[in-house]
């Protein structure tokens, strides 16, 4: 395996690919992230109320959304940014 700072993140295309260490990371948080909820979840099936149940699910569903939508969305701005080699962040993606 290479290491990550041998791996070229743009090819041209402008797709850029992550290093390995990378990629295992984020499946590690994702199943980190499922482990947690499932178990805050039995635990609050078995000893909590039903509010309680419904509101960790909910949450937890919305945090898995939320992690997606923030991957999908930064990797598009990463994306565009790396498409026109300039280094520029296009207008309206970062805050002041």
């Amino acid at each position: 395996m290479e290491p990550a700072e041998k791996i070229s993140v743009n090819d041209g295309s402008g797709v850029a690919e992550a290093p390995p260490g990378d990629l295992a990371l984020e499946r590690r948080l994702r199943r980190n992230l499922f482990i947690a909820l499932g178990v805050m979840l039995a635990a609050s099936l078995l000893w909590g109320s039903r509010s309680l149940s419904l509101g960790l699910l909910l949450g937890g569903i919305l945090g898995l959304f939320n992690q997606r939508w923030l991957e999908g969305s930064v990797s598009g701005i990463l994306a565009a940014v790396a498409g026109t080699g300039s280094g520029r962040v296009p207008p309206w993606t970062t805050s002041k």
